[in-house]
């Protein structure tokens, strides 16, 4: 029981790993898992059990968008031998794969919707009742797909919640039956919908993954993703943590079960994060991928309980619970009002902090500043075409070193800019 490293996924023909848009299915009707490498290549393969084994089938096409398979992307599949397969990177591309033939048909794009907007991440997708059930990401729009008529059904939008917006790290998990299970990440919100009443479900309210776990109260970002599996969802956080949990459905209570190891056949230290992607094989366990630009795919069998031995219990803990002893909601005075901040680092005088944010308009991280007690507004650090992210301030504040994610070359690069302000520094005209 527990967690193997199992064959890696195949480098070629792309020479690239996985990340953003990384995803996994199960198709019963051809007994594998299928698998898309995502990160701007049409990467497609079929992974057979017992043998262990990879074949590389045929590439994503092109199609009439233009862009290869990146963020947002997500796959299910019909039980048939036929996959669906999202496109992402700000498309509104929707793919169908035929096994027996092992081609690739370009379907009727996903609808632009009440938010006129395609589609990039927060994306989530399952099968149910012989249609694909689609969360758009972005906002809460909701989808079902006919692929008797080749054409696209609204649904009643998924609901609100704290925050319109579906996050990267939310995800759509189906029963097998007639339930669907939808995660709202970021913002731990978790909803249920029932394929047969065409209905989002009121009552009972679900608790969704904990924030709080053996990382730190961390919350469910990029790489977070979910599998069904012998009538339980096993889930990944991601946000660059190793947390694996294990949700029971009938006790509506989460577990989490021992860590993906961070250690594999890349000799790297690497998390979860972009590209995470986990796939139930019936009968054998749960299979994954990291992503993360690594190769790495594993395997996770629960224990004759369930679960591992080693797990700790939240048998009614809401998503948005907080450690105690820590900051609550009422009394939180925020530097910034920005939504999408993470990782704040403070300098060492304790004046200023910096951390991460997501650019509204390119949806990348960059880096920013705040000064904590004195009247100087949030500051852009850097304007990059990369993400940017991990920043950390020199002890004078006058320096911020980031970590940035260089799409060229696939290698994260180690990055210094100055800080300006009261931080002690010049100008921030860019980074080196």
């Amino acid at each position: 029981t527990g967690w193997k490293e199992v064959t890696s996924i195949p480098l070629m023909p792309s020479g690239r790993a996985v990340k953003d848009g990384g995803c996994l299915a199960y198709d019963a009707g051809t007994d594998a898992i299928y698998a898309s490498k995502g990160y701007k290549t049409g990467d497609f393969y079929k992974f057979a059990l017992p043998a262990d084994t990879w074949d590389i089938l045929a590439s994503v096409p092109f199609g009439h968008d233009g862009k290869q398979v990146y963020k947002g992307s997500v796959i299910c599949a019909d039980g048939n031998g036929k996959l669906y397969l999202v496109k992402g990177n700000n498309t509104n591309g929707f793919w169908e794969y035929d096994a027996a033939t092992d081609a690739w048909a370009q379907k009727t794009d996903i609808p632009y919707g009440e938010s006129g907007k395609r589609v990039r991440q927060g994306t989530g997708i399952a099968w149910a009742g012989g249609a694909a059930y689609l969360l758009k990401g972005y906002r809460n729009e909701f989808y079902k797909y006919d692929p008797g008529t080749n054409s696209w059904i609204t649904l009643t939008p998924a609901p609100v919640g704290w925050h319109m917006k579906w996050d990267a790290g939310s995800w759509l998990v189906s029963d097998g039956d007639h339930t669907l299970y939808a995660f709202k990440g970021r913002y731990h919100e978790f909803y249920a919908y029932d394929t047969d009443a065409d209905s989002w479900l009121k009552t009972p309210v679900l608790h969704a993954m904990p924030i709080p776990g053996r990382t730190g109260n961390k919350k469910a970002k990029d790489g977070s993703c979910a599998a069904w599996f012998d009538g339980d969802i096993y889930a990944f956080k991601g946000g660059n943590t190793t947390e694996f949990w294990h949700y029971f459905p009938l006790a509506d209570s989460w577990v989490q079960e021992a860590d993906i190891p961070l250690y594999g056949s890349s000799g790297h230290r690497k998390a979860v994060k972009q590209g995470g992607a986990l796939a139930g094989y019936p009968g054998t366990g749960v299979f994954a991928f990291k992503g993360n630009k690594t190769l790495e795919f594993w395997r996770y069998v629960p224990g004759p309980s369930g679960g591992d031995e080693a797990v700790e219990r939240y048998p009614s803990g809401g998503g948005r619970a907080v450690a105690s002893g820590g900051p609550t909601f009422d009394g939180e005075q925020p530097l910034t009002d920005g939504l999408e901040a993470s990782k704040p680092r403070w300098n060492w005088q304790g004046t200023m902090v910096c951390y991460s944010k997501t650019d509204t308009l390119t949806e990348r991280e960059q880096i920013y500043q705040c000064h904590y007690g004195l009247p100087i507004p949030e500051q852009r650090v850097v304007d990059m075409d990369e993400d940017c992210e991990e920043p950390v301030c020199s002890p004078s504040g006058q320096y911020i070193a980031f970590q940035l994610d260089d799409t060229v070359s696939g290698f994260y690069q180690l990055c210094v800019t100055t800080a300006s302000g009261g931080g002690g520094g010049g100008g921030m005209d860019g980074a080196s």
